[in-house]
């Protein structure tokens, strides 16, 4: 707007009106802003509520499937390194059961509930066997006798992908406690870590009597050392030649006083 040949009065005016103006349209547009955004957060609430429960349920049914998942696997271990010469099932069921005689385990049919190679077969590559018992205690059996199997076999327990690389980087943890001389190991995915008492970690020292120690200077360094020697024969005296001499020092003491 033209402002040119208004007098100052009405200059005045016009800058006033304009500032009331402009504070108006602020207002009104600060205003509208908060209503609509009162408006949005109404509408969103349930919405950003309803998502946080979605993620609670999601969370809880994945522990469910993961529990579901390790007690699918919890009577399962896996044979590795023993070579596929099977031609059919029940080949596969002697070379199970010849493979575990030989970690001093007998085994029946009726006693494992499944049993397979792992993966497609491939040229030069050895699948591992999963096998799937009835019982827990079989499974237990063969887990406690692992250890005997020959060279380049092994057996492990069946565990999930994420189960797998839980352990993998608890066993690092496992090898720093070991290293700290504390008692540990892992169960139920977790390391349970035993700290030694202070009796089992220090090593008992032989008393030395301070009587029985000869200490030396030794004649190019000023350091003492501590050397055991037997201790001096003790005298034997006779009690009785003892009491005598005793007593005949008491009557020579009362002589002399009743001389003075």
């Amino acid at each position: 707007m033209d402002t040119t040949g208004m007098s100052e009065e009405m200059l005045k005016l016009f800058k006033m009106m304009k500032m009331e103006l402009e504070k108006q349209t602020t207002t009104i547009t600060q205003n509208v802003t908060d209503t609509l955004m009162r408006s949005l957060e109404d509408k969103i609430q349930p919405i950003i509520e309803e998502n946080r429960n979605l993620k609670i349920e999601v969370e809880t049914l994945n522990r469910k499937i993961k529990h579901l998942e390790n007690m699918n696997r919890k009577n399962n271990i896996i044979i590795h390194g023993v070579k596929e010469t099977e031609k059919s099932y029940d080949d596969l069921f002697t070379i199970i059961k010849n493979t575990l005689k030989n970690i001093n385990v007998n085994i029946e049919k009726f006693e494992i509930n499944k049993y397979h190679r792992l993966g497609r077969k491939q040229d030069g590559k050895t699948r591992p066997i999963l096998i799937t018992f009835t019982s827990q205690q079989k499974r237990a059996e063969i887990l406690k006798h692992k250890k005997q199997m020959p060279q380049q076999t092994y057996i492990t327990e069946d565990f999930s992908k994420e189960t797998i690389e839980v352990r993998k980087n608890l066993q690092l943890q496992l090898k720093e406690e070991k290293k700290r001389g504390n008692i540990a190991f892992i169960k139920n995915n977790k390391l349970i870590i035993k700290e030694k008492s202070e009796a089992e970690k220090r090593k008992r020292k032989s008393s030395i009597s301070p009587d029985n120690i000869q200490r030396k200077l030794s004649p190019q360094c000023n350091t003492e050392k501590i050397t055991n020697t037997a201790p001096s024969k003790m005298h034997k005296i006779d009690a009785f030649a003892y009491m005598r001499s005793r007593s005949f020092s008491l009557s020579d003491k009362h002589t002399q006083q009743n001389k003075a």
